[in-house]
């Protein structure tokens, strides 16, 4: 098998975790092996950090991200290709076997550095056995909870590979392996004891409190499909409330803060375990770092000169695209949905670095890429690499515990307070304590026939930080709110263009003007006479009105700020069981989207299938509040929703496994 394969490449010149006399002739001399190698807390490190890393490989962070997790009602991959983002996979899938492998060659090294840990014992302090051993015991179970997701039943070695023979093992059913993540996940937690987020400062390695976090995670997986262990759901809701009990963690006050903090390798109370990437060196030519932010942000691949590539954003591939239903599916006011997607997109030139943020009309609901993790706020350097970035990937939030524990607590108790705060706690942090401005009402005059896009600026209100951006649709103006800034005592004065005509005042070309019910362009620029224009057609004349004053048709009726706080409302009230399931996992979709959580709370829940399905109706133009997706997305969105059979939502055994395995068979439709 290929499993002993990798233990001696792997392993014996990399690691060391694993003894190679089995392959030589004589004993090595020249390096540490298993028997003698953990004598100080340092090649303890080594040997751990050596676990962790298959979490950074290609597999299970880049592909994991754009491939494995694009085929739900989040978002679909711009270019459709063949394998887990459009369920075509088959068992000779590259993704499909790379996942596999890595997971199976972490398990390897954790399985055979658990089994010589021991040597150890009387040479270091057993707190950092303990600690190393908790941090093995959890990440073997998190290996497993990996492949049972996406493979169902799979082989369950809890030894190290050492010959052929070994590698022949049939399936283990799922109960028999939730039932080891848990336990493996258990006995870490008391290992754990005295390291904890507190105590750590950072989130990149497993804490105690990751532990119970991820705990309760593996106990609502178990609970629902395929396994429905419904008995799992009080150990969910046991976890969940010990993690929040501890008072470790909080959610911050902004729900950008987590993913600024994430692109600027910062840690705080809400982030409680992350995939850490990092980079160093001044050449921007260097292939270093990880894949967030690289492969899901706002598409920038233009090339500058040579070899900087988009320096004011950094790369991005934007391999991700947004379906239109989850931005359908945040109320007005929600200070999520503008972080979670994108409301601009970047253009550049080829000859140049500089880049160009447009911002998009709010009626676009199409072609817009997640934004939750944006080079831009990656510090020079890092967002200099091509496809490299600093930035760090979530695998728990406290905002998703909170969840959990709404959604166990839902389950065994029924919509209690503690559920109720719980999600409320969630949904009160996405909304302006204050008033902000929601959106912008235009009544376009029946003559209005803008011909660009005139600026917008506010006055008044009270409060600050609200800006806008117009657009023009055949002739008609529209109003997107890029900011909605905060602490507004009423509506602010919004002013198109330059405002009413003015004697003696400079105007540029293009400024927008207006004189009484009529509106004007600048076409030439100047400066205005004592006149105003009078012309209902065509262009003034500079003699008599110093700049040339083109009419564009009467002034729009009216452009009105609508102010929103929701600090009252978004709290949920008066729910039964039934109404406070749907409103959890209607908050998971928002709180959570893109951070690889949602195709398998899909799948739990037991709505994979059918989510997919229906979302054939979006594209198609069948919602009233959604239109058809345009011809050039169309095929890359319609193709996981043609693909996706019931049978295909568990990802087939690789070829190679079956064909070297004897005793595992595929699964059903492969």
């Amino acid at each position: 098998m290929k499993y002993y394969i990798i233990l001696f490449s792997g392993i014996c010149s990399v690691l060391m975790f694993g003894s190679c006399k089995k392959y030589l002739a004589t004993e090595p001399t020249d390096f540490a092996i298993t028997s003698n190698y953990y004598s100080n807390k340092t090649e303890i490190d080594f040997a751990i950090s050596g676990i962790y890393s298959n979490l950074k490989n290609s597999a299970l962070s880049r592909d994991w991200m754009q491939l494995s997790n694009a085929a739900s009602d989040e978002g679909y991959h711009r270019s459709a290709p063949n394998g887990p983002a459009t369920f075509s996979s088959t068992g000779g899938n590259g993704t499909i076997t790379a996942y596999w492998d890595n997971c199976y060659s972490a398990i390897n090294y954790i399985n055979t550095f658990l089994e010589n840990i021991g040597s150890a014992s009387g040479k270091i302090d057993q707190s950092v056995i303990d600690k190393a051993k908790g941090e093995a015991y959890f990440l073997r179970g998190y290996y497993y909870f990996l492949l049972v997701q996406w493979y169902g039943g799979v082989p369950l070695r809890l030894s190290a590979s050492k010959t052929v023979e070994e590698g022949q093992m049939a399936k283990a059913s799922l109960k028999e392996i939730y039932d080891q993540i848990i336990a493996d996940m258990i006995l870490a937690e008391g290992l754990l004891k005295d390291q904890t987020s507190a105590s750590l400062g950072y989130a990149d390695r497993v804490t105690q409190d990751a532990v119970q976090g991820i705990l309760a995670r593996v106990c609502l997986h178990a609970a629902g499909e395929p396994l429905k262990d419904v008995a799992r759901y009080k150990d969910a809701l046991f976890w969940s409330n010990k993690l929040i009990s501890s008072g470790q963690h909080t959610l911050l006050p902004q729900f950008s803060k987590p993913f600024v903090d994430e692109a600027k390798n910062l840690y705080n109370t809400e982030n409680i375990w992350e995939i850490g990437y990092s980079y160093s060196g001044p050449a921007v030519t260097q292939n270093q770092g990880g894949p967030v932010g690289c492969f899901v942000g706002v598409r920038m691949i233009s090339e500058a000169v040579s070899p900087t590539r988009g320096v004011d954003t950094g790369f991005c591939e934007g391999n991700l695209m947004v379906h239109p239903r989850l931005l359908k599916a945040y109320q007005p006011g929600d200070l999520r949905r503008d972080r979670t997607i994108a409301n601009y997109n970047f253009t550049s030139s080829t000859t140049s670095a500089v880049v160009v943020r447009n911002y998009v009309n709010e009626t676009v609901l199409w072609d817009r890429n997640p934004a939750k993790w944006r080079r831009e706020e990656e510090d020079l350097v890092s967002r200099g690499i091509l496809r490299g970035s600093a930035i760090n990937f979530p695998l728990l939030r406290y905002s998703d515990v909170l969840l959990m524990f709404a959604e166990a607590e839902n389950y065994i108790n029924g919509p209690t307070t503690a559920a109720l705060n719980a999600i409320n706690l969630v949904r009160q942090r996405a909304f302006s304590t204050t008033n902000i401005i929601n959106n912008v009402n235009v009544v376009n005059a029946s003559s209005t026939n803008f011909t660009s896009a005139p600026l917008i600026s506010s006055s008044g209100g009270g409060g600050t930080g609200a800006s806008f951006v117009a657009f023009v649709t055949a002739g008609k103006l529209s109003v997107s709110v890029i900011n909605p800034g905060s602490g507004y005592s009423s509506a602010p004065v919004l002013t198109i263009g330059k405002g009413n005509w003015t004697t003696g005042t400079p105007y540029a070309l293009n400024d927008y003007v207006a004189v009484g019910t009529r509106q004007y362009r600048i076409t030439t620029a100047g400066t205005s006479t004592a006149t105003a224009p009078t012309n209902t057609t065509g262009a003034s004349a500079a003699a008599t009105t110093g700049a040339v004053f083109t009419y564009v048709g009467e002034r729009p009726t009216s452009v009105t700020a609508v102010l929103s706080n929701h600090a009252g409302s978004v709290l949920l009230s008066g729910l039964n069981a039934a109404q406070l399931t749907q409103a959890i996992k209607d908050e998971r979709y928002r709180e959570l989207a893109f951070e690889c959580l949602r195709y398998q709370d899909l799948k739990r829940w037991g709505i994979l299938y059918s989510t997919v399905k229906d979302l054939a109706n979006d594209i198609a133009g069948g919602d009233p509040n959604i239109p058809a997706a345009p011809a050039a997305s169309s095929g890359n969105a319609i193709a996981p929703v043609n693909q996706i059979t019931p049978n295909n939502i568990l990802w087939p055994i690789p070829l190679k496994e079956v064909t070297l395995n004897k005793k595992i068979t595929q699964n059903p439709g492969y």
